[in-house]
């Protein structure tokens, strides 16, 4: 082998050494996720509230945006806020439009905005670029009993990505990369998630309830062991209010009830899922028109 061989092959040796070194160095790429305010579910929030867990109906997100994506976008925001609900253990959570009949709460949402921002450059054969998603989610409470909007919030979130790469002699390494529509989906999952404390605490300020269903004479309220309910347990009886029409949104609004009773579980009856769970009740004191259910709710004792 001559000298100018040997120079050859030692300079290409030394290149894939500096490319090896440099690809475990500098082709790097990490995403990162941020809530921009609250974030992850404060499961010590109201240690000194009642255990019952309230139904909420999560409506379809909506979206006014015009990119090709915002069909997903909507149904990634429906479905993270669903699955943190969920996962909070404090609600029997629905979806689907059956769910908002006898719901105590409705969540409405919507995609505002979902905007995408690109920055690097090189250097003496190093590149890198930086990729950040910004999104913003509203979210509005709905107290189906008086048909009241009792929380509204928006929420912003933001991922990045950071990814880095090498040229060396016409020879190029780049990192794997990200799937953009990811990144996009990360934002707005961290834009629900700084919103959520802010609805379980919302939720908690109010009683569980429910409607009562009679049937052979026996009466029925919805929910079991599952939520916390069990023989023996005694809730309150709440003949509804009268409903007047709110003038400045045209909308029926139920005034506040008046108690008039007492109630206790005789027995609970599993269902497939919590969602299907019934418990029989009684009279314990007080009044209670059997005709009538519909003008009553029964309430949890505060």
């Amino acid at each position: 082998m001559s000298k100018t061989q040997f120079k050859v092959n030692v300079s290409f040796v030394l290149l894939l050494s500096v490319i090896l070194l440099f690809t475990s160095c500098a082709t790097s790429s990490s995403t990162s996720v941020k809530a921009e305010k609250g974030g992850s579910i404060n499961r010590s929030i109201d240690n000194t509230a009642p255990n019952l867990k309230k139904s909420i109906y999560v409506q379809e997100f909506s979206t006014e945006m015009s990119a090709n994506n915002s069909a997903a976008y909507a149904k990634a925001a429906q479905d993270t806020i669903v699955n943190m609900l969920q996962a909070s253990g404090k609600f029997l959570v629905f979806d689907t439009a059956s769910g908002n009949t006898y719901t105590q709460y409705k969540l409405i949402g919507s995609v505002n905005s979902v905007a995408s921002k690109t920055t690097g450059g090189s250097f003496m054969g190093l590149s890198s670029q930086s990729t950040s998603v910004e999104a913003s989610v509203t979210i509005r409470l709905v107290d189906t009993e008086t048909n009241q909007v009792i929380f509204a919030e928006e929420g912003q979130g933001t991922s990045k990505n950071t990814s880095a790469g090498l040229n060396v002699m016409g020879i190029s390494v780049q990192s794997s990369g990200y799937d953009p529509n990811s990144l996009e989906i990360k934002a707005i999952e961290a834009a629900i998630d700084s919103l959520i404390n802010n609805i379980i605490e919302k939720c908690n300020e109010n009683p569980w309830q429910s409607n009562v269903i009679v049937d052979n004479g026996l009466m029925y309220i919805f929910g079991g062991e599952s939520i916390g309910i069990k023989a023996g347990s005694s809730f309150d009886i709440y003949k509804r209010g009268s409903k007047i029409t709110n003038p400045l949104t045209g909308e029926a609004t139920e005034l506040p009830g008046e108690k008039v009773g007492e109630v206790v579980v005789e027995k609970t009856y599993p269902g497939n899922t919590p969602e299907n769970e019934i418990s029989v009740i009684k009279i314990k004191s007080g009044s209670f028109d059997i005709q009538n259910p519909n003008d009553y709710v029964i309430r949890e004792q505060y």
